[in-house]
């Protein structure tokens, strides 16, 4: 038989609860240290703290049971009484029935909680941990809570999405300047040129090689006051659309396929 009734999950270091009810409380509590374990909780401020204290820090209490009817009513009690609470919402879920009173109440209640605790307040405070540092069990625990977390293909477009944005435009010459392609990032470059790393090509971009090119080009990032010549321009996407229907090319099927040089100033000399 299941238990009905009100739940808190109490946590010893500092004293704070979160309080739930259930007419399953023993598969509940299953779900919760599910979730936390995971590193998925909907509820940030008790994943964070579980995150930071560990679960032995932790503990699952069954407060009250009572009735199926009843069990809103009591979580509310609970919630309105207790104090130093993990709830991001001050009150009981699907209750039932509100009269005037109750919603004007209830309503009031929020307003308060989200003065007391809204993200505004936190504005031009010195964050809590500036200054501090992890220990080697706090961040064993934080390893161990990443692992087994996957990338979903929809964040990872976003993450390439919003890291491409930021990028530095490359341009790509060859040994005797001739403008050859730019490129959105290094990471591009590396992903269409077999054997170009990334750091390799940022590092001749800062000059940072004792060469001025790195293996059979020269790259320079783009400086936005000198943008390209038109010619250049075209010339270098008609290239880009040419390296879309090839998966990976080597460096010398990419010099067999310009067959037409681009000087640095622009124009386009004769075969």
């Amino acid at each position: 038989m299941e238990t009905i009734g009100i739940y808190e999950i109490y946590n010893k270091e500092t004293g704070r609860r979160y309080i739930g009810s259930s007419i399953e409380i023993e598969r509940r509590f299953h779900v919760h240290k599910l979730m936390l374990n995971s590193n998925k909780h909907d509820n940030k401020y008790l994943q964070n703290a579980w995150n930071k204290h560990g679960e032995s820090s932790f503990e699952f209490k069954i407060i009250e049971t009572c009735s199926k009817e009843d069990r809103l009513n009591r979580e509310q009690y609970y919630l309105d009484t207790i104090p130093k609470l993990y709830n991001l919402n001050p009150f009981a879920k699907e209750t039932p029935k509100l009269t005037l009173e109750q919603i004007e109440y209830r309503t009031q209640k929020i307003k308060e909680h989200w003065e007391k605790h809204g993200t505004d307040k936190l504005k031009g405070k010195i964050p809590w941990n500036k200054g501090k540092t992890m220990s080697k069990e706090h961040c064993e625990k934080l390893k161990n809570s990443a692992k087994g977390r996957t990338q979903t293909k929809e964040g990872s477009e976003k993450r390439l999405k919003a890291l491409s944005k930021k990028s530095k435009k490359v341009l790509q010459y060859d040994k005797n300047m001739n403008f050859i392609k730019k490129w959105n990032s290094a990471r591009e470059i590396s992903e269409s040129l077999l054997g170009y790393s990334i750091s390799g090509i940022h590092s001749c971009c800062n000059g940072s090689t004792k060469r001025n090119y790195y293996k059979d080009y020269i790259f320079k990032y783009e400086k936005h006051k000198a943008p390209l010549d038109s010619n250049v321009q075209k010339e270098s996407d008609e290239f880009g659309e040419s390296l879309s229907l090839i998966d990976k090319v080597t460096p010398s099927q990419v010099s067999n396929t310009l067959e037409k040089g681009v000087t640095t100033t622009g124009a386009v000399e004769s075969a």
